[in-house]
This record gives structure tokens, sequence and C-alpha cells, in this order.
């Protein structure tokens, strides 16, 4: 996990919202999450012609989905079941990397994942940067690469969350690019924050790249509302993510955010500006939009 500076009233992006996985099998995507973390569905169905015209992707029609939430009733996370999808190798392409969600325990939650549909890719720990600040990473069922995140007491002078229940919610999604510059200045044009930018080492991608574990790699944070953030980590090498059948990428596929107004994204939607009812919109417009390594982003005005 990575942080930034404090939040600015400025800060027109946030918080994140939601992420949505691609699944081979949505039943075995369902039983595995409320099994081992704790979510139950909020909402279950197939993609119409609506939703599927106005993401610019028309093979979504009739695909089965479920939207779950924590016991707080925050919806953080989407299933899209995609038979033809691939599981996808864990850190190996360009795209939304991982989903980093807030837990109370990473030792129990670990544990827990022990004889589970979730491997264990990096063992929990305090992070080098504070005692604060513990974690471990896990993939999911397709190949979906969790980081589970507590936040044990203030790490001046950053703002971090504090879970709320025992897997609370999605707060930062984590992005591969083959170019860190142009990213971090998209998401600081939508977000109107400030990125952060470094070098550090990132020891789940140095071992699943082959590379020394002390190898130092760009990265860059940019702060949102409601202390949610975006990493966004800069790997060269990797191809982009393959895409399924109906246009969507396999693993993690889109993330969701709350953004002021629509009508300030000067990117071009992947389709149509369209209000839906559904759980996750509540009546409110939403797009769908591309980022510079390919990844969807939909936005949600607030």
């Amino acid at each position: 996990m990575t942080i930034t500076q404090d939040a600015s009233p400025a800060i027109t992006l946030g918080p994140v919202l939601c992420g949505t996985v691609v699944c081979k099998d949505l039943a075995s995507s369902i039983k595995a999450y409320t099994e081992y973390l704790g979510v139950t569905v909020f909402e279950e169905g197939n993609i119409d012609a609506e939703q599927a015209i106005a993401w610019g992707l028309p093979d979504l029609l009739g695909k089965r989905y479920a939207l779950m939430n924590n016991t707080l009733g925050d919806n953080w996370l989407r299933f899209i079941e995609q038979p033809d999808a691939d599981i996808v190798t864990p850190i190996s392409t360009q795209g939304w990397l991982s989903l980093e969600i807030l837990v109370s325990d990473i030792y129990a939650l670990a544990e827990r994942f022990e004889d589970s549909p979730f491997t264990i890719i990096g063992p929990p720990k305090a992070l080098e940067l504070s005692d604060g600040i513990e974690a471990f990473q896990a993939t999911g069922p397709s190949g979906e690469v969790l980081y589970l995140t507590r936040i044990v007491h203030d790490v001046p002078p950053f703002d971090l969350p504090r879970a709320r229940c025992d897997v609370d919610r999605l707060f930062i999604p984590v992005l591969l690019v083959p170019d860190i510059e142009p990213s971090m200045a998209l998401y600081s044009q939508l977000s109107h924050s400030n990125p952060l930018a470094f070098e550090t080492k990132v020891t789940v991608i140095n071992n699943a790249l082959g590379r020394p574990l002390e190898q130092r790699m760009p990265i860059a944070t940019i702060q949102f509302k409601e202390q949610t953030f975006i990493e966004i980590d800069e790997v060269s090498e990797l191809p982009p993510r393959p895409v399924t059948g109906s246009g969507l990428p396999t693993g993690i596929a889109v993330v969701s955010f709350l953004v002021d107004n629509l009508d300030d994204v000067t990117l071009t939607a992947h389709g149509t500006i369209t209000r839906f009812n559904s759980g996750l919109y509540q009546g409110r417009r939403s797009a769908l939009y591309k980022g510079t390594a390919g990844e969807f982003i939909e936005l949600i005005e607030r």
C-alpha cells in the first residue's frame, strides 16, 4: 500500500466506489467471496441492452452479474460472468493490477485463506514504511489480485482510513502502466489533485517478474476524496491485457469512481452518458471511459 499528501477541498474525483472483476463462473466467485471475505449479494441479474449500449460493449448483453456489498451496505465489488474468459496470470499485463481493501485483521484473514480459492502471493507483515500499516497480497478465483490492508494507528502526516468492519471497502485501485507520465496527467486532470511520484521497491511485483527483490520502480499516488487514492506503477515491458468476447479485459476490468460533474470530463466516453436506477448508480449519470493503459474507468456523477 502507498499513501500520499493530505486531501484538498478542490479534489473532484472520489471516493473510489467499486471494482469489477470478469469471472468465468459467477456462482464460484460469489461463493468464494461470501465465504472468505464476508460480503453478500446486493443485486444479481443480467446486463440489459441499455447498459451494454451505454458502455459501448453490445456483446455484454445478457451476461450475468452480481453486485456485492460489505456488512455496512457499501457496494464495492461487482462480478461479470464471461465463460470464455481466461484466468488472468497475476501481474503479467498492463491495466488494473489490484484492488486494495481495508480489513481489520490481516493475520486472521490470511489464516482464513489457507485451503481456500484464494492464494497468498505476499505474506502478512508490517510495511517497511511504518508499523502502523500491515498488509498482505492474494489472488482470487479469476486471477484478480487483492491487497488486504490494515491501518493500525496514525501515520503522520498522512490521513489514512480505518477498517469499520472485518472486511470493509476498496480504497486504492492499483494500475500497471507502460509509461507513468500520461497516466499521472490523466488522473490528476480528472481529480484536480497533484500526484506524488517517487521510486520504491514493490516486492510482489519483483517476485512476479523475476526481478531482484531490491529493484526499485517508478510509482505515483494521487489522493481522491474520502481517504481514497490511486496507485500507478510503471512496468514498461508488460503487454496489454487481453480482452474477452464481450470487449472487457480479463480479471479486474473496471474501476468505478464518483466524480463531481461529468460535463467537466474531457475524455471521450466509450459509449454514452446514461442514468441507471440499479444499486450502484441510484439514478445518477454515469459513463465508461478508457485510460492510457487501456484500463476501463467508470465515472458516476455524485
